[in-house]
């Protein structure tokens, strides 16, 4: 990879196709021989980039939220969006090495973790906080996973 020089406000990689991957055609995967990063200051100026088609390809600081937004632009900005199926997702995660000694030793009870288990309503924090997207579960591999 070589970095090219700096255009206002846009860095770009050079990049070599060095993947095993070829398309139907034969042709070497990926496409692309240049990654070009943008910066922005807010995701307002994303969103319209997205909008306008002036993205290829974009995870990070894609919102959920903004879904349907996006769907509504697919036709106008001659884009497409696919949601990626992912093995990660979002743990809850007690501190075990709490400062304050009755608020460890409360988390450090087995039984109070248990009860915190049992207790979160997960598909409502899907709903709410993901606007439906995911599935609810546990800390575990998803079914899509080689190791499940």
């Amino acid at each position: 990879m070589q970095c090219l020089p700096p255009t206002e406000g846009r860095s770009m990689e050079q990049i070599e196709a060095r993947l095993s991957g070829v398309d139907p055609d034969g042709n070497q995967l990926p496409y692309t021989d240049v990654l070009q990063h943008r910066l922005f200051d807010t995701n307002d100026v994303l969103d319209l980039w997205i909008l306008n088609g002036e993205i290829d390809w974009q995870k990070r600081h894609v919102q959920t939220a903004n879904f349907t937004l996006y769907k509504e632009g697919e036709a106008k900005g001659d884009y497409r969006v696919s949601p990626m199926v992912s093995q990660g997702g979002e743990t809850l995660s007690i501190n075990h090495d709490c400062q304050k000694p009755l608020i460890a030793e409360f988390f450090q009870d087995i039984l109070v973790r248990k009860a915190l288990n049992v207790a979160i309503d997960r598909e409502t924090i899907v709903e709410v906080a993901y606007d439906g997207f995911g599935v609810a579960r546990q800390a575990s591999l998803t079914p899509n996973s080689p190791y499940y």
